[in-house]
């Protein structure tokens, strides 16, 4: 802590004065003169006060040189702190109303879920198809003699057109859930289930033919690759070896639509899509507090109540510590100010005038 004088340097003083030792000796017989009436404050006082106010102001100075970048900082990033705490704000009923909304369809459907788990396994196991579906076609165009960047290029696509192609085996199983779901009179179900009605209404039965047509269409697509593998491997090999990668390319598309339908189930659909809305909103939520310009405001505004607490709290300890010098100086001259302020009178009342 420093002693703050306008006119001088700052001089040190102790941050937490320690009293001094003083000793009581005995006496017969003690006498103690009160202050006199006559001044009611000496000169000393006067100055003590005086010193202890320009302390405070001082350090209410001090205060605000310390915050000012602080303060300048904070107001120009006001407009983007109320636009931010603005967007929170209006935010949130969109987080509330998707995780009510993720409830009622969980709720409501939940009984009729039949896909266990997430869909994780789903993607690596056609991720897993697919990759392998490349390589055969990949290796045979570049060992006959194709390019290798044009080469891959086409297995790719053949390789997606496979996995695409074992898609249909959901449509089979929409069907089978479909006729499970089934219900004839639509008015028994529960409040809860009607605005799903098309889920129990078996408007999927009546797509089996296009069902059948896209299971042949999607082996036609598996039979076309697996007759080009085996081409191009009989060519650059033995027959054996092409019929081999053939039928691998075939098995890939039969694994693929084994892959889609048991994974194909339009509930869990609605429920995981539901979620994932929840999900999304909540994590464009959270990131609107993240916000540089409002990081930097309440940074800048905490810096500044921080830093006029403290020297408000230096301020008066400066002032305290001057009204304790002040009473030291009038503790060593009590043949001027007495020893103490006086005594209340006891039992001393006015005298009421006569009416």
């Amino acid at each position: 802590m420093t002693f703050r004088n306008p006119l001088t340097r700052p001089v040190p003083i102790a941050a937490r004065p320690q009293p001094q030792a003083r000793r009581l000796f005995p006496t017969d017989k003690a006498n103690s003169v009160a202050r006199p009436n006559t001044v009611e404050r000496t000169w000393a006082e006067l100055e003590g006060d005086a010193l202890s106010a320009s302390q405070r102001e001082l350090f209410k100075a001090d205060a605000e040189q310390g915050v000012r970048g602080d303060s300048s900082r904070r107001a120009a990033l006001e407009p983007y702190r109320a636009e931010a705490e603005f967007l929170v704000e209006h935010d949130r009923p969109l987080v509330e109303s998707s995780v009510r909304y993720y409830r009622r369809v969980a709720d409501a459907l939940s009984p009729w879920r039949r896909r266990k788990g997430s869909g994780w396994a789903y993607r690596l196991r056609a991720c897993a198809l697919f990759a392998g579906e490349v390589m055969g076609p990949a290796n045979a165009a570049i060992l006959f003699g194709d390019i290798p960047l044009l080469a891959v290029i086409q297995a790719v696509s053949a390789g997606a057109a496979t996995v695409t192609a074992g898609l249909v085996g959901s449509e089979f199983k929409h069907l089978q859930l479909s006729a499970e779901r089934h219900r004839e009179d639509l008015g028994m179900l529960d409040d809860a289930l009607q605005p799903y009605r098309h889920l129990f209404d078996g408007s999927g039965q009546r797509a089996r033919r296009y069902a059948a047509i896209a299971l042949g269409s999607g082996l036609t697509v598996g039979l076309l690759v697996a007759v080009a593998i085996l081409s191009l491997r009989s060519a650059v090999d033995s027959l054996a070896s092409g019929a081999a990668f053939g039928a691998l390319a075939f098995a890939v598309t039969i694994a693929s639509f084994i892959n889609s339908y048991c994974h194909a189930d339009q509930v869990s659909d609605l429920i995981d899509d539901a979620h994932s809305a929840y999900k999304r909103e909540l994590r464009a939520h959270r990131r609107l507090p993240l916000h540089v310009p409002l990081l930097l405001s309440g940074r800048a505004t905490d810096r500044t109540r921080s830093i006029y607490a403290e020297q408000h709290h230096r301020g008066d300890a400066a002032a305290a510590h001057l009204a304790g010098q002040t009473y030291q100086t009038l503790m060593e001259s009590p043949d001027v100010v007495g020893h103490g302020p006086a005594a209340p009178a006891i039992g001393r009342t006015l005298r009421k005038e006569p009416a």
